[in-house]
């Protein structure tokens, strides 16, 4: 097939820059290694990271192409630098947020104001899908770790996405899951251990 083959993918422009989300994907699907150069016309609809981001998730590889088309269209692309906000925990949800690049810290505080480390995601990744969902707040804050591109997809967007793709609900569900597993055996961790084990565990 394509492995250990480098692409460079060129886009002018236009709905180029879309439809190169779906051609990307299946490049990489073959063993390729893509590479994306926008024109400064092309620029203006998507960037490369941007691109690469929503190629590279899983969750989204379920959509047709029109339906990445249609979400990437309508995302918000924001820059941040190091320690910067993207959101803080108690406001109100705008919508999912999918890291390009980078990586990302989701803290929690207690009411005494000790911060906890709940996760840290490394792009590309989505974070803030829960209350999407639910129609809460953000229930953490989410901060840089290091200078990041994010894409914001707004949540009545995605909402309508996921009605007419039902396989896309289906997959976050996986991710929910996942996730809280993960939060069950932080809180073990961290309510049962020793400080001995807690300092082993850290240091493993």
């Amino acid at each position: 097939m394509l492995h250990g083959k480098r692409i460079l993918l060129i886009v002018a422009g236009g709905i180029a820059a879309f439809k190169s989300l779906e051609l990307i994907r299946r490049l990489r699907e073959r063993g390729a290694a893509v590479r994306c150069v926008l024109t400064e016309a092309g620029a203006k609809f998507v960037t490369p990271l941007s691109l690469q981001a929503l190629s590279a998730i899983d969750l989204f590889a379920v959509l047709p192409p029109s339906e990445r088309e249609h979400l990437a269209s309508m995302a918000v692309i924001r820059r941040f630098e190091a320690k910067e906000t993207l959101f803080d925990e108690g406001r109100p949800c705008e919508g999912i947020w999918v890291i390009a690049s980078g990586s990302v810290r989701v803290y929690k505080f207690t009411p005494g104001g000790r911060q906890i480390v709940l996760a840290v995601q490394e792009a590309p990744a989505t974070v803030a899908e829960v209350p999407v969902f639910d129609g809460g707040p953000y229930p953490a804050t989410v901060i840089t770790q290091e200078p990041c591109e994010a894409m914001l997809i707004r949540k009545d967007d995605f909402i309508s996405c996921c009605r007419r793709n039902p396989e896309l609900t289906l997959k976050f569900l996986s991710v929910f899951s996942a996730r809280l597993r993960h939060l069950v055996g932080f809180v073990e961790r961290i309510t049962f251990g020793s400080i001995r084990q807690r300092l082993a565990m850290a240091v493993l």
